[in-house]
């Protein structure tokens, strides 16, 4: 890992990510990296007609266009979109720690939000596989928010008991 010379927010990376998977790389000036998931994003996201869902449900037109969304390529789009915030957010708290610890012995950095972002991917999933009232973006959030809160607990959770 190269050595940071700012420092670098990891909210506003994962903020970035969020927007736009590969802006927080972007953010961090972890170039490659930002740029092939920003790739794949826009690979996904045009081969899954994603746009065109999001604009048919936010103006209540269930049932009859799901045909026009490819669900094969949509899911793997809540994977790519997870790991691009969480790589985001570790990797800015990681050059943080550098830039802290600069002449000093590092140390292992633990990544952080671990069970967030996994419960964030498995609710997208589910929210793309079993819509509800035929809406997958839209239950794909709240599957997404609900699973997010639990991973986050759990890793909580697991890391009291680690700590004991």
């Amino acid at each position: 890992m190269r050595k940071p010379q700012t420092y670098r927010s990891p909210w506003a990376a994962l903020l970035w990510s969020a927007m736009l998977p590969g802006l927080g790389q972007l953010y961090n000036r972890d170039h490659w990296i930002g740029l092939l998931i920003l790739l794949l994003e826009l690979s996904l996201n045009f081969f899954s007609n994603l746009n065109y869902q999001i604009i048919l449900e936010f103006n209540v037109h269930p049932h009859s266009e799901l045909t026009h969304m490819n669900l094969h390529w949509l899911m793997f789009y809540p994977g790519i979109y997870s790991f691009s915030m969480w790589h985001a957010f570790n990797c800015a708290a990681a050059q943080n720690q550098e830039l802290q610890l600069q002449g000093t012995r590092p140390t292992h950095h633990l990544p952080r939000l671990t069970g967030l972002f996994i419960g964030l991917s498995i609710g997208l999933l589910f929210g793309i596989i079993w819509p509800y009232k035929q809406f997958p973006i839209l239950s794909g959030l709240g599957y997404g928010c609900i699973a997010m809160a639990v991973g986050h607990a759990l890793d909580l959770f697991l890391h009291s008991k680690q700590s004991v």
